[in-house]
Protein backbone atom coordinates (compact mmCIF):
# COMPACT_ATOMS: atom_id res chain seq x y z
CA UNK A 1 0.00 0.00 0.00
CA UNK A 2 2.60 2.54 0.90
CA UNK A 3 4.70 1.84 -2.73
CA UNK A 4 1.36 1.99 -4.07
CA UNK A 5 0.84 5.78 -2.15
CA UNK A 6 4.38 6.77 -3.08
CA UNK A 7 3.78 5.71 -6.66
CA UNK A 8 0.79 7.58 -7.23
CA UNK A 9 2.38 10.49 -5.44
CA UNK A 10 5.60 10.69 -7.39
CA UNK A 11 2.83 10.96 -10.70
CA UNK A 12 1.23 13.68 -9.38
CA UNK A 13 4.34 15.31 -8.22
CA UNK A 14 5.88 14.94 -11.60
CA UNK A 15 2.67 16.38 -13.60
CA UNK A 16 2.30 19.36 -11.26
CA UNK A 17 5.97 19.85 -12.03
CA UNK A 18 5.77 19.77 -15.69
CA UNK A 19 2.68 22.09 -15.62
CA UNK A 20 4.29 24.60 -13.38
CA UNK A 21 7.89 25.23 -15.52
CA UNK A 22 5.40 24.82 -18.81
CA UNK A 23 7.55 22.30 -20.95
CA UNK A 24 6.89 22.81 -24.56
CA UNK A 25 4.95 19.68 -26.59
CA UNK A 26 7.44 17.93 -28.92
CA UNK A 27 6.01 18.16 -32.58
CA UNK A 28 6.77 14.96 -34.45
CA UNK A 29 4.81 15.79 -37.49
CA UNK A 30 6.44 15.90 -40.76
CA UNK A 31 5.12 19.15 -41.63
CA UNK A 32 5.54 20.72 -38.03
CA UNK A 33 1.97 21.89 -37.60
CA UNK A 34 1.82 22.00 -33.96
CA UNK A 35 4.88 24.49 -34.11
CA UNK A 36 5.35 28.14 -35.06
CA UNK A 37 6.66 28.04 -38.79
CA UNK A 38 10.03 29.39 -39.88
CA UNK A 39 8.20 32.89 -41.13
CA UNK A 40 6.90 33.60 -37.94
CA UNK A 41 9.79 32.90 -35.81
CA UNK A 42 12.53 35.19 -38.28
CA UNK A 43 9.69 37.95 -37.66
CA UNK A 44 9.81 37.55 -34.14
CA UNK A 45 13.46 37.70 -34.16
CA UNK A 46 13.24 41.66 -35.57
CA UNK A 47 10.73 42.79 -32.85
CA UNK A 48 12.04 45.83 -30.37
CA UNK A 49 8.46 46.81 -29.04
CA UNK A 50 7.01 44.76 -26.14
CA UNK A 51 3.89 42.83 -26.85
CA UNK A 52 1.25 41.63 -24.91
CA UNK A 53 -0.97 38.68 -26.47
CA UNK A 54 -3.89 39.52 -23.86
CA UNK A 55 -6.24 35.87 -23.67
CA UNK A 56 -9.81 37.34 -22.57
CA UNK A 57 -12.20 33.83 -21.55
CA UNK A 58 -10.16 32.09 -23.40
CA UNK A 59 -10.46 28.70 -21.16
CA UNK A 60 -12.06 27.01 -23.12
CA UNK A 61 -9.76 27.21 -25.81
CA UNK A 62 -6.58 25.38 -24.85
CA UNK A 63 -5.13 25.12 -27.87
CA UNK A 64 -4.75 28.93 -28.46
CA UNK A 65 -3.38 29.42 -24.81
CA UNK A 66 -0.98 26.76 -25.69
CA UNK A 67 -0.39 28.81 -28.98
CA UNK A 68 0.48 32.32 -27.12
CA UNK A 69 2.26 30.48 -24.78
CA UNK A 70 4.32 29.32 -28.30
CA UNK A 71 4.52 33.06 -29.02
CA UNK A 72 6.24 34.03 -25.53
CA UNK A 73 8.77 31.58 -25.67
CA UNK A 74 9.92 32.77 -29.33
CA UNK A 75 10.50 35.84 -28.22
CA UNK A 76 11.37 37.42 -24.88
CA UNK A 77 9.49 40.77 -26.28
CA UNK A 78 6.40 38.98 -26.21
CA UNK A 79 4.16 38.57 -23.02
CA UNK A 80 0.64 36.22 -22.07
CA UNK A 81 -1.12 37.86 -20.06
CA UNK A 82 -4.80 35.55 -19.22
CA UNK A 83 -8.11 37.05 -17.88
CA UNK A 84 -10.83 34.81 -17.45
CA UNK A 85 -12.98 36.01 -14.74
CA UNK A 86 -14.52 39.33 -17.03
CA UNK A 87 -17.31 39.65 -15.09
CA UNK A 88 -15.07 42.16 -12.77
CA UNK A 89 -14.00 43.82 -15.99
CA UNK A 90 -15.86 46.19 -16.98
CA UNK A 91 -13.83 48.64 -18.10
CA UNK A 92 -12.70 45.96 -20.55
CA UNK A 93 -16.16 45.44 -21.42
CA UNK A 94 -17.04 48.58 -22.00
CA UNK A 95 -13.82 49.26 -24.48
CA UNK A 96 -14.32 45.79 -26.59
CA UNK A 97 -17.97 46.61 -26.63
CA UNK A 98 -18.43 42.61 -24.91
CA UNK A 99 -19.95 40.69 -22.98
CA UNK A 100 -18.52 38.82 -19.67
CA UNK A 101 -19.14 35.34 -21.56
CA UNK A 102 -17.35 36.72 -24.83
CA UNK A 103 -14.16 35.49 -25.97
CA UNK A 104 -11.21 37.44 -27.34
CA UNK A 105 -7.66 38.02 -28.03
CA UNK A 106 -6.08 41.85 -27.94
CA UNK A 107 -2.61 42.01 -29.68
CA UNK A 108 -1.25 45.49 -27.85
CA UNK A 109 1.88 48.22 -28.50
CA UNK A 110 1.65 50.60 -26.29
CA UNK A 111 -1.61 52.77 -27.60
CA UNK A 112 -1.41 50.32 -30.54
CA UNK A 113 -3.66 47.27 -30.38
CA UNK A 114 -5.59 44.69 -32.65
CA UNK A 115 -8.93 42.49 -31.22
CA UNK A 116 -8.96 38.90 -32.89
CA UNK A 117 -12.34 36.50 -32.18
CA UNK A 118 -12.59 32.92 -32.48
CA UNK A 119 -13.89 33.28 -36.01
CA UNK A 120 -10.82 34.64 -37.02
CA UNK A 121 -9.13 31.45 -36.25
CA UNK A 122 -10.27 29.57 -38.71
CA UNK A 123 -11.54 29.75 -42.55
CA UNK A 124 -12.87 26.83 -45.25
CA UNK A 125 -11.53 25.29 -48.11
CA UNK A 126 -15.07 25.09 -49.86
CA UNK A 127 -13.71 22.83 -51.85
CA UNK A 128 -13.54 20.14 -49.51
CA UNK A 129 -16.05 21.95 -47.09
CA UNK A 130 -12.95 21.52 -44.49
CA UNK A 131 -12.43 23.54 -41.53
CA UNK A 132 -8.42 25.31 -42.18
CA UNK A 133 -6.74 26.89 -38.33
CA UNK A 134 -5.77 29.94 -39.00
CA UNK A 135 -4.20 30.51 -35.42
CA UNK A 136 -1.33 31.51 -35.87
CA UNK A 137 -1.52 33.66 -39.37
CA UNK A 138 -3.98 35.68 -37.34
CA UNK A 139 -1.85 36.16 -34.19
CA UNK A 140 1.05 37.13 -36.49
CA UNK A 141 -0.54 39.36 -38.80
CA UNK A 142 -1.86 40.79 -35.63
CA UNK A 143 1.99 41.58 -34.38
CA UNK A 144 2.79 42.76 -37.41
CA UNK A 145 -0.08 45.37 -37.55
CA UNK A 146 0.78 46.85 -34.55
CA UNK A 147 4.80 46.98 -34.68
CA UNK A 148 4.56 48.62 -38.30
CA UNK A 149 5.37 51.69 -38.89
CA UNK A 150 4.19 52.09 -42.56
CA UNK A 151 1.88 50.07 -43.88
CA UNK A 152 2.06 49.26 -47.60
CA UNK A 153 -0.39 50.43 -49.99
CA UNK A 154 -1.89 48.39 -52.41
CA UNK A 155 -3.91 49.61 -55.25
CA UNK A 156 -6.49 47.47 -57.27
CA UNK A 157 -6.96 49.12 -60.81
CA UNK A 158 -10.87 49.85 -61.41
CA UNK A 159 -12.74 50.80 -64.50
CA UNK A 160 -12.48 48.28 -67.24
CA UNK A 161 -12.51 45.08 -65.12
CA UNK A 162 -15.03 42.66 -65.76
CA UNK A 163 -15.80 42.42 -62.34
CA UNK A 164 -16.14 45.34 -59.85
CA UNK A 165 -13.31 44.97 -57.68
CA UNK A 166 -15.12 46.75 -54.58
CA UNK A 167 -17.52 43.78 -54.40
CA UNK A 168 -15.65 40.78 -56.31
CA UNK A 169 -12.39 41.08 -53.91
CA UNK A 170 -13.72 42.13 -51.30
CA UNK A 171 -12.16 38.60 -49.78
CA UNK A 172 -9.09 39.25 -50.78
CA UNK A 173 -8.96 42.63 -50.24
CA UNK A 174 -10.35 41.79 -46.46
CA UNK A 175 -7.10 39.24 -46.11
CA UNK A 176 -4.85 41.88 -47.30
CA UNK A 177 -5.75 44.55 -44.51
CA UNK A 178 -5.93 41.98 -41.86
CA UNK A 179 -2.27 41.59 -42.91
CA UNK A 180 -0.88 45.06 -42.38
CA UNK A 181 -1.77 46.85 -46.05
CA UNK A 182 -3.38 49.90 -46.95
CA UNK A 183 -6.06 49.07 -49.99
CA UNK A 184 -7.65 51.30 -52.40
CA UNK A 185 -9.04 51.50 -56.23
CA UNK A 186 -7.36 53.22 -58.61
CA UNK A 187 -9.02 54.99 -61.61
CA UNK A 188 -5.42 55.98 -63.90
CA UNK A 189 -7.67 58.00 -66.08
CA UNK A 190 -9.09 59.85 -62.97
CA UNK A 191 -5.85 60.12 -61.08
CA UNK A 192 -3.94 60.97 -64.42
CA UNK A 193 -0.51 58.34 -63.06
CA UNK A 194 0.15 55.85 -60.15
CA UNK A 195 0.10 56.95 -56.89
CA UNK A 196 3.71 57.32 -55.74
CA UNK A 197 3.08 55.24 -52.46
CA UNK A 198 1.69 52.28 -54.86
CA UNK A 199 3.76 49.35 -53.34
CA UNK A 200 1.87 46.73 -55.60
CA UNK A 201 -0.83 47.65 -58.11
CA UNK A 202 -3.45 44.77 -58.73
CA UNK A 203 -4.73 44.20 -61.88
CA UNK A 204 -7.69 41.89 -62.71
CA UNK A 205 -9.07 40.63 -66.02
CA UNK A 206 -9.75 43.14 -68.20
CA UNK A 207 -13.26 43.48 -70.38
CA UNK A 208 -11.22 46.30 -72.76
CA UNK A 209 -7.76 47.38 -73.89
CA UNK A 210 -5.80 49.99 -71.81
CA UNK A 211 -5.63 53.48 -73.00
CA UNK A 212 -2.62 54.66 -74.07
CA UNK A 213 -2.13 56.93 -70.78
CA UNK A 214 -3.26 53.56 -68.56
CA UNK A 215 -0.19 51.76 -70.77
CA UNK A 216 2.52 54.28 -70.62
CA UNK A 217 1.38 55.10 -66.44
CA UNK A 218 1.88 51.66 -65.95
CA UNK A 219 4.89 51.19 -67.75
CA UNK A 220 6.40 53.93 -65.99
CA UNK A 221 5.35 52.74 -62.94
CA UNK A 222 6.93 48.79 -63.77
CA UNK A 223 10.44 50.35 -64.92
CA UNK A 224 10.82 52.36 -61.63
CA UNK A 225 10.80 49.60 -59.49
CA UNK A 226 7.04 48.78 -58.96
CA UNK A 227 5.36 45.62 -58.44
CA UNK A 228 2.01 43.97 -60.09
CA UNK A 229 -0.01 40.72 -59.20
CA UNK A 230 -2.16 40.53 -62.55
CA UNK A 231 -5.12 37.83 -61.91
CA UNK A 232 -6.87 36.74 -64.29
Amino acid sequence: LILVALIIAGYIAVNWGVEQIQVEDLDFTTKKLYSLSEQTEERLKNLEDEITIQLINMGDYSYVIEYANKYQRASDKITVEEIDDLSSRLDLQTKYDIESTDNLIVVKNGEKEKTITTSDLYTYDYSTYESIDTTEEAITNAIMEVTIDEKPHIYVLSGKNYAQPESSLSIIANKLIDEANEIDLLDILTEGSVPDDCDCLIITTLKQDLADLERDKILEYINKGGKLLILT
